[in-house]
């Protein structure tokens, strides 16, 4: 039987800890195969200790395949198969969004910087920078991201994204080459949430909302401006926004508090996944208007509850959401809030009636059918 390992050491409140979590789950669940987890040490990001734990983790268990859910750290080859999980290439797609130095110390600390800094020399010998990555970056940051998404390219025997959109992305930004295959996230996780006491979630319809991080390409100032504009506002419907970033002390709550919604907006944090399912069946709107995403958990989440969405109009929406979404330009800040209005005031568009949520068992038995043909690749080339 093939043995697995899984390096599951992000665990966080968000897009990527919920990928880790669902995914060790539906591996899980499809079987056939033996599933190890490297599960959170506390060693610090992006330096040689964190290659070694992985590489000591995986011979210690045997290892026949280790799947990466997010590729952080300039590995050689270890004679082990490499299957490694890609999000997004956002950071390709527009550099603005990778951290300056001060930025990722400040966020970070000084020692994950200087970690990520010894990273970045050694990939400067393994490897060129990925072909859309610009020739003289303006932070360490942003080296490491475009010569590490390059170094994982050459190395992986495969790449799991979660849409046909990533892919074309990844063969345009990184290598046109590679060893893609597009299996989608699952958005079926919530359904069997328990619900949570009455009175715990605001009433029904009476609040739009926003689920997510207070990051550049999230946009958060149109999801602000555009609120601000509707008449739902005028008539009492609150916003309420979920999520790390908008706990006390948060950069979201910052920038809602600078805001003239302040008094409109109600900042809830994080929350478990009961009252988040509580709060999609009851939103009179979920509103995403990201500048670009890989896959985007809130929209589909809240679809799969039957809730209407108000999201932008990007490649990824149109893949995975089409009609089943008020798709908006951003920008129009007049068109979103009237979108916004007619979700508060009729519900979700017709073609939402036909959505089913997608299976994160369909992801786990693709995953599995990956790691065989790995194991089988590295077979051949030992023979040849």
């Amino acid at each position: 039987m093939i043995r697995v390992l899984v390096d599951g050491r992000i665990d966080a409140p968000d897009g990527i800890g919920r990928y880790t979590r669902c995914t060790v789950a539906a591996v899980r669940s499809a079987g056939g195969i033996r599933l190890d987890v490297l599960t959170p040490t506390g060693t610090p990001r992006y330096g040689a200790a964190e290659a070694d734990e992985l590489l000591d983790a995986a011979r210690r268990v045997g290892a026949d395949v280790v799947h990466l859910f997010d590729y952080r750290i300039p590995w050689p080859d270890p004679g082990i198969p490499l299957v490694v999980t890609v999000h997004d290439v956002v950071r390709l797609l527009d550099p603005g969004l990778c951290y300056s130095d001060a930025a990722f110390a400040a966020r970070f600390g000084a020692a994950d910087l200087a970690a990520m800094r010894r990273a970045v020399a050694e990939l400067r010998v393994l490897t060129p920078p990925a072909s859309a990555a610009r020739a003289h970056p303006a932070s360490v940051h942003e080296e490491y991201y475009g010569r590490m998404m390059a170094h994982l390219a050459a190395t992986a025997s495969r790449i799991v994204v979660p849409t046909e959109t990533v892919a074309g992305q990844f063969r345009t930004a990184v290598r046109a080459d590679a060893p893609l295959r597009v299996s989608s996230w699952g958005s079926d996780h919530l359904l069997a949430a328990p619900v949570p006491p009455d009175g715990a979630a605001p009433p029904p319809h009476e609040f739009v909302l926003y689920v997510g991080l207070a990051r550049a390409h999230k946009r958060i100032g149109a999801v602000l401006d555009a609120y601000a504009r509707t008449a739902s506002r005028r008539r009492g419907v609150r916003l309420v926004l979920v999520g790390g970033d908008f706990a006390p002390g948060g950069p979201g709550t910052a920038l809602v508090a600078d805001h003239p919604v302040a008094a409109d907006a109600v900042l809830l944090g994080a929350v478990d996944d009961s009252m988040l399912q509580a709060l999609y069946l009851r939103a009179g709107a979920v509103v995403s208007l990201s500048a670009s995403e890989g896959f985007g958990f809130p929209p589909l989440e809240a679809l799969a509850a039957g809730a209407p969405v108000v999201a932008a109009d990007i490649p990824t929406y149109r893949e995975l959401l089409g009609a089943a979404a008020r798709l908006v330009d951003p920008d129009d800040l007049d068109a979103t809030a009237r979108a916004i209005d007619e979700s508060v005031a009729a519900g979700p568009p017709p073609a939402a009636a036909g959505v089913t949520p997608r299976p994160w068992g369909a992801h786990g038995r693709a995953l599995v059918e990956l790691y065989r043909e790995a194991v089988q690749d590295r077979a051949r080339r030992r023979r040849s």
